[in-house]
């Protein structure tokens, strides 16, 4: 029986329908030892990163998702390669709302499968029905990056249709406006990006979802 890691289930035991958690120890920061990522091997652990453009999430995500032995997609690729088209040929020829049809299918999908790390688009909040997906099914993550710092992160990347031809700075503000309110309404766990490696954000998510485990039972 498939388990909707939701708040209230982080990290469910399939085998006896019991909730269990196990102590983490590291070896060094963020390498955890293997006899305690057995314990994890049999859980259908789903975590969901959001945020803005620049804030790291599939950087982050690979790490989290190497570090727990989990599968790692990233939603903006898996949409690429269902469509055979990269994100700025769909937004110009099927427009935002075509993108986000097929943005809300993958999501729907991904959600549903377990032991998996999903990087999400930073606009993938902007639908109620992609939010419901996220917070019902698994625990999620929100890594807020500063309004400097995405605009330093994107300076050179040219595949973003939002951004093209724009004032960075000025259409990132924009969205943000928007978007803030959803991603803290929808996530589990808000994390500041400035200043701070892959390895120390994983260990912070790391840290919180054995801290969540025993509310499972309850």
């Amino acid at each position: 029986m498939p388990c909707f890691l939701g708040r209230a289930c982080i990290f469910k035991n399939t085998a006896n329908n019991t909730s269990k958690s196990e102590n983490l120890i590291f070896i060094t920061p963020s390498i955890i030892y293997e006899a305690l990522l057995d314990s994890y091997r049999d859980w259908p652990v789903r975590i969901f990163l959001l945020g803005p453009m620049g804030a790291g999430k599939s950087t982050v995500g690979r790490a989290l998702a190497r570090t727990l032995d989990l599968d790692f997609v990233d939603c903006d690729t898996e949409i690429e390669q269902r469509t055979g088209a990269d994100i700025p040929w769909i937004f110009e020829i099927e427009g935002e709302d075509g993108f986000r049809d097929r943005e809300a299918r993958v999501i729907d999908d991904l959600t549903q499968r377990d032991r998996i790390v999903v990087a999400t688009g930073g606009g993938a909040v902007l639908r109620p029905e992609n939010r419901a997906c996220l917070s019902e099914r698994g625990f999620v993550v929100y890594l807020d990056a500063s309004l400097r710092e995405q605009v330093r992160r994107t300076g050179r990347d040219d595949k973003r249709p939002l951004l093209a031809g724009q004032d960075r700075r000025a259409v990132l503000a924009d969205l943000m406006a928007v978007r803030e309110p959803l991603y803290t309404e929808t996530a589990d766990l808000r994390l500041a990006t400035a200043g701070r490696n892959a390895r120390q954000l994983v260990e912070d998510i790391v840290a919180a979802l054995d801290a969540a485990a025993p509310d499972a039972g309850a």
